[in-house]
């Protein structure tokens, strides 16, 4: 799969369960009004959180993290 074109995939069509890469040249953004969780350790080269982020584990961002006056970040584990 190429991180140039998806981030995450749904390995089951009713979306229950989900496949993150380990490492990405893909930024991640969450726009407001959204949440989204990502499985770790990951590596992603820029962060902008506008929404809600759930981390699982752990994240290395290699480039620049931005966290809107609506952002927010939870990382567990």
């Amino acid at each position: 799969m190429s991180a140039n074109l998806n981030l995450l995939r749904g390995a089951r069509d009713d979306a229950f369960l989900n496949i993150s890469e380990t490492i990405t040249d893909t930024d991640v953004t969450i726009d407001p009004g959204f949440s989204a969780s990502l499985s770790g350790p990951v590596t992603v080269p820029n962060l902008t959180v506008n929404g809600n982020l759930n981390i699982q584990t752990e994240i290395n961002v290699t480039g620049n993290i931005t966290i809107g006056a609506s952002g927010q970040i939870n990382i567990i584990g």
